[in-house]
């Protein structure tokens, strides 16, 4: 039997599932952008021809080619669910969305420009505008969708609800979820009911592929109403070249892609008045309150803001336009951090996603000095602890030529032998905060060595002058004896600007078993092993 997958970012997680509940089918998959092309631009003939002779289609694009009258087609709409993401929207005509450069996702607060930090941390303003119980009207909205397709998922939604956040943004549900959807799709027409029941637990290896891409955090206001405790921080990147962004980064890089837009009118933010008077409730109780405590300072002019708050331009009253403006009048501003507190902010919370992983995190100190002047093939390495938190590695002048093998030949931090036994036959993600030790731009490589059964080569990572955490995600050879593992980290050649490294953090990532409700940990991660592999233009 033959069956042709055709969906979104899905793709590949029902592509897996199908393979595994049926493996001696010839199973197959793409996503709607290459099948497009393959069928319009860029004529793929074997992949027509699979199409054509499929027995079964797995689809979300029912019109993109007309089906062979043998084929059974199974549709599945894309999945979507703001319950956890109320804040986020899709706005027409914007630049590409700072976490992800292909779509135009944003946040509705950041575009009525509540550039306050403090917004995004204050529950009355989600009351008020209805995020705190959007959960439940947006769960039926979304079994609805499925129902339509006589696709039932109103009780699968109740188990992945206990895993805590089952999403990485509104429209990238975790693996699970879709090996789920896929089940329950194909129940009827190519497993039984019983058999659906029955594989659940052996779909715990499929490969979460949308793991390994963006993050949108759950707020932490809203989180603590549905007891998910994460950290704080967007992700952009894929495939383990990642950055992660605080608030503050990226609220800066928001405002700076929102100045772009070339007609951002209220009539694009739904509820936009809405969301302005609930921000103006909020700073006038604050006011109020300020007022009480210390009524000398709120007789002084209310200092200058780095991003002000939107008002609507009435230039042209048939089209107002939303425009960065002093404040609104009557509205009273309350002191801003300055640019250091927000720069040690940021520092802190990056920090913190780092040493909350569990796993083995690595902090310089001056125990490091000594091992610091044995390193060779490094032109500068050193250990500057006038930080008033931690002592930060300086490392520069790294020699192209260094191994990435064995000890490694940049500056190597040895992981505890537990952490090696867990490593192995496992995929590790080991994370560094870092920043240029310059104004400008320079790079790091990243190394995971075993010392035994092989290392992941030297992976170069960019780095800018603030502070931003580069990833390496490399599956762990099979351990013999056990001889040590080590991370090593190489900066740029000679010339070229050097490196300041703040923390270095490593965990291990694992199956988990599906029948006992997988995890209820705010970040659930999935096994790599044995991955099956998606499907490329060389398979048609």
């Amino acid at each position: 039997m033959k069956a042709l997958i055709v969906t979104n970012c899905a793709a590949s997680a029902y592509t897996e599932t199908l393979k595994i509940i049926r493996p001696s089918w010839d199973v197959r998959g793409v996503n709607i952008i290459t099948a497009t092309k393959w069928l319009t631009t860029d004529i793929n003939s074997n992949f027509i021809e699979f199409f054509d002779s499929a027995d079964f289609l797995v689809t979300g694009f029912p019109d993109l080619r007309q089906p062979s009258k043998k084929t059974h087609v199974i549709n599945i709409p894309g999945f979507s669910f703001r319950g956890l993401h109320p804040d986020v929207l899709l706005l027409p005509d914007a630049p590409p969305s700072v976490i992800d450069g292909r779509s135009r996702d944003y946040s509705r607060l950041a575009i009525a420009a509540l550039s306050r930090l403090g917004v995004f941390l204050i529950g009355n303003v989600y009351e008020e505008l209805g995020y705190l119980n959007l959960y439940e009207s947006e769960r039926t909205k979304t079994e609805l969708k499925f129902r339509r397709y006589n696709i039932e998922i109103s009780d699968l939604f109740e188990t992945w609800r206990e895993t805590g956040n089952f999403l990485y943004t509104h429209i990238h549900p975790k693996v699970f979820v879709l090996s789920d959807i896929m089940r329950r799709a194909i129940t009827g027409s190519i497993i039984s009911s019983s058999e659906s029941d029955k594989v659940a637990g052996r779909l715990r290896t499929v490969r979460d592929e949308l793991a390994d891409s963006v993050i949108w955090p759950v707020f932490p206001e809203i989180g603590e109403v549905h007891n998910i405790k994460e950290p704080f921080i967007w992700r952009k990147g894929k495939g383990g070249n990642f950055e992660e962004m605080s608030l503050d980064v990226f609220l800066s890089r928001t405002f700076t892609q929102l100045r772009r837009h070339n007609n951002l009118t209220p009539e694009l933010v739904p509820d936009y008045e809405g969301v302005i008077m609930a921000f103006s409730k909020k700073k006038k109780t604050s006011r109020r309150a300020a007022t009480k405590e210390t009524a000398a300072s709120t007789k002084s002019a209310a200092p200058k803001t780095d991003e002000p708050a939107a008002v609507v331009s009435s230039s042209k009253p048939d089209a107002p336009t939303i425009q960065p403006t002093p404040a609104a009048q009557g509205i009273a501003e309350e002191p801003k951090a300055s640019a250091a507190e927000r720069a040690a902010g940021a520092l802190e919370a990056l920090a913190g996603s780092l040493k909350s992983a569990e796993g083995f995190y690595f902090a310089p100190s001056r125990a490091d000095a000594g091992k610091i002047g044995r390193l060779r093939k490094l032109a500068s390495a050193e250990l500057d602890d006038t930080a008033s938190d931690n002592p930060l590695l300086k490392l520069a002048g790294g020699d192209p030529s260094a191994r990435s093998s064995g000890v490694t030949d940049g500056f190597s931090i040895r992981v505890p032998d537990a952490f090696e036994h867990d490593a192995s036959q496992h995929t590790v993600r080991v994370r560094v905060l870092a920043r240029s030790a310059d104004a400008a731009p320079t790079r790091i490589a990243i190394a995971y060595s075993t010392a035994e059964v092989g290392n992941s080569g030297w992976q170069w990572r960019e780095v800018g002058p603030t502070w931003g955490i580069c990833e390496l995600v490399w599956q762990v050879p099979k351990m013999i004896n056990g001889d040590g593992d080590y991370i090593g980290l190489l900066p740029d050649k000679p010339g070229a600007p050097g490196v300041d490294i703040h923390s270095v953090s490593a965990t291990v990532r694992r199956s988990e078993s599906y029948s006992s409700g997988l995890a209820r940990s705010a970040t659930i991660e999935r096994s790599v092993t044995d991955p099956a592999p998606a499907i490329s233009s060389d398979r048609f």
